[in-house]
C-alpha cells in the first residue's frame, strides 16, 4: 500500500506502474534474496577460512609437541615454550599453553593469562578431540579460538593443553567490504534495471498513447488522422491495424454518404412524379380521360418503384440484424426464370437494348425460396440492363451441370474495372456513381444466394461488359 501510494504521488500510472509493482518487485526481491545468500557465503567462506587455519596451527603445534614424547606437565611445558619460540604468527594468532589444571601458563604474546571462558578447552578435555570456539571477550572483542589436549603417551593422561585464539575484527572488516561491493553491484544492477526498464516501458507506452490518441481522433470523426509508425514490431503493426481501420472507416463513410444521397434521389424522383401527375390530374379533372389514364399510370407504376426501394432497404436491415428467413420450397427454377425474363423483354423493346435467352426444354427442380429469387434474377438483370448502353446486349442463359444449375447472365454493357470489381458485393458500394441504384441490391442478392447454399461469381473487364453466375445446387 505504500508503495501504490508512492507510486500515485509520482503520477505513475498504466503499464510503468504494474511494471513497477510486478516486474521491477519480483526484480528487487530476487536481488535481495541473492545479497542474502552471497553474504551468507561470504561469512561462512571467510569464517571456515579462519577455523580451517587455527585448527590447523593447533593440529601442526600439538603433532610436534606429541612427537617429544611428554610424561608430564614439566615435560610438556619445556616442549610448548619451544614450539612458542619458533611460533611466526604472533601479531595474528595468540598461542597459548594449559597446563593439567586447566590453567593459562604462557601466552605468546607475553600478557598475563586473562580470565575468561575457555568453552573450547572444557569441551576438548570432555570430548578428547580438537574443539573449535566462537564467542566474544569481556571486552566486546569477537574472536574465534581452537584447543586440543596433549597427552603422555606411556601414561595417557593429561599432561595440558594447547590454545590458539585470534581476533575477527579483522575478518569482519572485510566482510564487511566484500558485502559493500556486493551491495554496491546490486544497486548498480538495479539502477540499470530501472533504467533500461523505463526506457522500455516508454517505448511501448508512448507509441500506445498516440495509437489510443489517434483511436479516440478517429472514434470522433477525423478519419483523416493517422499513426505516426516508429517500429515495426507488434506496435508497428497496431499502428498500421489502426491506420487501414482509419482508411476503411473513411471509404465506408463515403460510401454511407453516397448512399444516402442515392437513395434520396431514388426517392425523390418517383416522388416527384407521383406529386406532379396528382396535381395534373386535380387540375384537369377526370374529363380528360386520356391525361387522366396516363397520370394515373405513371403514380401506379412509381408506386411500385417506391414500394420496391423500400423493400430493398427492409430486406437490408434484416440482413444486417440477421432477421432475413427464407420459405424453402420445391419449384421449378426454369418456368420461374421464364417469367421474369418475359418481363425484361418487354423492357428491352422500351430500352431499345437486345435480349436474348436460352433456358432447357426439361424442368429444374430446386429447394427455394420463390420470392427471393425472383428478386435476385431480377436485380441482376436490372443491373445488366442498367449498365448497357442503347442497342447493347444482354443474354441470359440456363444450364445444369451434374448436379448444380448455372444461371448465366451477360452484357456488354460499361464493365467494372479490376480496382472495383472486388467491392461491388460490398454495401452501399457503387462502382458507377452516374446511374441509377441504392448500392445494396448486389449485397442482398449476394447474401441471398448464400443462404441458398449457393455461389455469385462476378466476372467483367472495363469497357467490355459483365457476366454475372449463379450456382444452385439442384434438388
Amino acid at each position: 500500500m505504500a508503495g501504490s501510494s508512492l507510486l500515485n504521488r509520482l503520477k505513475i500510472k498504466g503499464l510503468t506502474r504494474r511494471w513497477l509493482l510486478n516486474c521491477f518487485g519480483a526484480i528487487l526481491v530476487i536481488v535481495i534474496l541473492a545479497e542474502v545468500a552471497i553474504s551468507f557465503f561470504i561469512h561462512s567462506y571467510y569464517y571456515d577460512m579462519v577455523r580451517s587455519e587455527i585448527e590447523r596451527k593447533t593440529e601442526t603445534t600439538v603433532t610436534g609437541i606429541s612427537s617429544g614424547n611428554p610424561e608430564s606437565y614439566s615435560n610438556f611445558e619445556t616442549l610448548a615454550i619451544k614450539s612458542m619460540e619458533s611460533f611466526d604468527d604472533r601479531t595474528l594468532f595468540e598461542m597459548m599453553v594449559i597446563d593439567e589444571q586447566g590453567n593459562v601458563k604462557f601466552m605468546s604474546s607475553g600478557f598475563n593469562p586473562p580470565h575468561e571462558s575457555m568453552k573450547d578447552y572444557e569441551n576438548a578435555r570432555q570430548s578428547g578431540k580438537l574443539e573449535c570456539w566462537e564467542g566474544r571477550l569481556s571486552t566486546g572483542e569477537k574472536v574465534m579460538s581452537a584447543c586440543q589436549v596433549v597427552y603422555g603417551r606411556s601414561s595417557n593422561t593429561d599432561v595440558g593443553a594447547v590454545r590458539f585464539i585470534v581476533s575477527l575484527t579483522e575478518t569482519d572488516r572485510h566482510i564487511i567490504k566484500m558485502i559493500a561491493i556486493v551491495s554496491l553491484i546490486s544497486i548498480v544492477l538495479l539502477t540499470f534495471v530501472v533504467y533500461t526498464g523505463f526506457y522500455f516501458i516508454n517505448s511501448i507506452v508512448k507509441p500506445v498513447a498516440q495509437v489510443n490518441e489517434t483511436a479516440r481522433t478517429i472514434a470522433s470523426g477525423n478519419f483523416d488522422a493517422r499513426v505516426s509508425k516508429r517500429y515495426t514490431d507488434e506496435i508497428g503493426e497496431l499502428g498500421d491495424t489502426i491506420n487501414y481501420m482509419a482508411g476503411e472507416l473513411a471509404a465506408n463513410e463515403k460510401m454511407k454518404n453516397d448512399f444516402i444521397s442515392s437513395v434520396s434521389h431514388e426517392l425523390r424522383t418517383p416522388l416527384t412524379a407521383i406529386k406532379g401527375w396528382g396535381e395534373t390530374i386535380k387540375a384537369v379533372g377526370p374529363s380528360d380521360k386520356a391525361v387522366f389514364n396516363k397520370g394515373m399510370g405513371v403514380i401506379v407504376k412509381e408506386a411500385e418503384r417506391l414500394s420496391g426501394l423500400v423493400d430493398e432497404l427492409l430486406d437490408f436491415s434484416r440482413l444486417g440484424s440477421g432477421r432475413l428467413t427464407l420459405h424453402l420450397n420445391k419449384l421449378d427454377i426454369v418456368a420461374e426464370l421464364e417469367e421474369i425474363m418475359f418481363i425484361f423483354m418487354e423492357r428491352s423493346n422500351r430500352d431499345r437494348i437486345i435480349f436474348s435467352y436460352n433456358v432447357p426444354d426439361e424442368a429444374i427442380i430446386i429447394v427455394g425460396d420463390t420470392d427471393r429469387l425472383r428478386q435476385v434474377f431480377t436485380n441482376l438483370l436490372d443491373n445488366a440492363f442498367k449498365y448497357c448502353n442503347e442497342n447493347g446486349h444482354v443474354n441470359a442463359e440456363v444450364k445444369r451441370i451434374d448436379n448444380e444449375v448455372h444461371i448465366i447472365i451477360s452484357d456488354d454493357g460499361v464493365g467494372i474495372s479490376k480496382e472495383d470489381l472486388p467491392r461491388v458485393r460490398e454495401k452501399f458500394y457503387k462502382a458507377d456513381q452516374t446511374r441509377r441504384g441504392s448500392g445494396i441490391g448486389l449485397n442482398i442478392a449476394d447474401e441471398i444466394i448464400k443462404l441458398h447454399n449457393g455461389k455469385l461469381l462476378l466476372d467483367s473487364e472495363l469497357g467490355i461488359g459483365t457476366t454475372a453466375t449463379v450456382i444452385l445446387p439442384v434438388g
